[in-house]
């Protein structure tokens, strides 16, 4: 297989880039393009068999001279179908999406077949960590955009509560790991849909960073399917709530109870670096490129 890999180089971190790391780690040889710098007839893909391109939610455009084997993984469908890619998606042999209601859904809809392919955890960039651990730097860890009201209360919560033993911060994930290992749980919030109301109808990144890092997973119900079928019987690998008082009352007692959260941590853990990194997810697409 001669693979092109597609994407727009827009940021240090964010899903492309663990995509890329996991070929790199099993071994896959392949040669990069930048979206811009193939509209612009810069370069030409015509030398290659295959080709993988990657959407992290900013949108595709028309991909000229595209191998005919030509897979699109799409991590961010909620971000808007029809301003995104409604125009361009049927140019793709396979479609993957990391959204099951709002993605392989979506695009049934839409008259287009698509295979779920969730989001995952970097187990290269983000580390693998051992377990059980002895003390903890933090009790409560919150890393998300403070763009909803919920969200700022959450962090305001846990820093007046748990003064220097809370770690909240908008960083990259490579500091992430580290930060997420050495804290007692890992908080997790949804941003907000186009109409301002806030999201819980998606598997986000921080269920997979929370959980691969060792982590006991604090995250919100959600209004969908999704989690649950990622994870049968989910409460054997994290803790869900249902309002900010709810949040607030689990975090307290899982904070205090040092071997019930820390069995919930490793079987989340394990489930997730067995069947949920981002390598997992590279041999599913190398597999249905191969057999195309």
């Amino acid at each position: 297989m001669n693979l092109a890999l597609i994407y727009r180089d827009f940021a240090h971190w964010y899903t492309a880039t663990s995509i890329r790391r996991a070929l790199e780690a099993l071994g896959v040889s392949f040669v990069y393009y930048n979206n811009n710098d193939l509209f612009q007839n810069k370069r030409t893909l015509a030398s290659h068999s295959h080709a993988l391109v990657l959407d992290d939610g900013f949108g595709i455009g028309a991909i000229p001279h595209l191998p005919k084997k030509t897979a699109f993984w799409g991590a961010d469908f909620h971000c808007g179908f029809e301003a995104h890619y409604q125009a361009n998606i049927g140019q793709f042999a396979i479609l993957y999406a990391a959204q099951y209601t709002l993605g392989v859904e979506l695009l049934k809809k839409h008259g287009l077949e698509s295979t779920w392919l969730p989001l995952a955890y970097d187990d290269i960039g983000m580390g693998v960590y051992a377990h059980p651990r002895a003390s903890w730097l933090y009790d409560a860890h919150l890393v998300c955009s403070w763009s909803t009201d919920r969200r700022k209360r959450l962090r305001s919560f846990i820093e007046q509560t748990y003064p220097g033993r809370a770690f909240t911060a908008e960083s990259y994930r490579e500091v992430l790991g580290e930060a997420y290992y050495q804290s007692k749980v890992g908080l997790n919030d949804f941003g907000l849909n186009t109409d301002g109301r806030v999201r819980a109808d998606h598997v986000n990144q921080r269920t997979f960073e929370a959980m691969g890092a060792g982590t006991m997973l604090l995250t919100p119900y959600l209004v969908v399917p999704d989690l649950d079928m990622i994870f049968p019987m989910p409460g054997d690998f994290m803790v869900r709530w249902s309002s900010i008082g709810d949040c607030l009352d689990k975090l307290d007692f899982y904070i205090k109870h040092d071997d019930l959260r820390e069995r919930i941590a490793l079987a989340g853990m394990k489930r997730v670096l067995a069947a949920e990194t981002y390598k997992d997810r590279v041999k599913c697409i190398l597999a249905d490129l191969e057999s195309l």
